[in-house]
């Protein structure tokens, strides 16, 4: 392949993760807009982000994820364990920024939606390793090892999360 088709393969490739990674953080926020909103408004709009942004997220998910176009989906779930890492960190930062020095610490539903946001990218591992195993996109022995690695580092890390171990 020339230099230059590379070069635009790559920012595709960029802007596809890029817009993918914005638009399912924005549905999963929608969601959590639709449950943990008070009024019906709060819902609604809620429930529209999500639909907006997961329609958004449809387009590059699927060229990211095409066994056929993309040698990436292998790598996704190893992916979501690196990216995992800083979005605890930050989720427990969130925590703190939110609680402040408010008598008596977090409350319980603060610290359960914390904890919900911070399995996002755990979860999202799963499912995209589930789908690569048995869609069997994996091809060659560094891909099996890096798919199986990575799903089960993330089935670990929301295991940990859900045990109440992290966070």
């Amino acid at each position: 392949m020339p230099a230059e088709d590379q070069g635009g393969l790559r920012s595709r490739l960029a802007w596809d993760v890029g817009l993918a990674i914005v638009s399912v953080l924005m549905a999963a926020a929608g969601v959590l807009t639709v449950l943990g909103g008070h009024t019906a408004t709060s819902r609604w709009a809620g429930a529209g982000g999500a639909l907006m942004f997961g329609l958004v997220a449809a387009r590059p998910m699927a060229r990211l994820l095409d066994p056929q176009r993309s040698r990436l989906a292998p790598y996704l779930p190893l992916a979501a364990v690196v990216a995992g890492i800083p979005w605890v960190m930050a989720m427990m930062l969130g925590l703190l920024l939110v609680v402040g020095d408010e008598p008596g610490g977090p409350s319980d539903t603060a610290e359960q939606w914390f904890g919900l946001l911070g399995a996002v990218p755990a979860a999202a591992g799963i499912v995209t390793g589930v789908i690569a195993i048995v869609g069997r996109w994996a091809h060659g022995v560094i891909e099996w090892c890096c798919l199986v690695a990575g799903w089960l580092a993330c089935a670990a890390i929301a295991w940990a999360l859900a045990a109440g171990v992290l966070g």
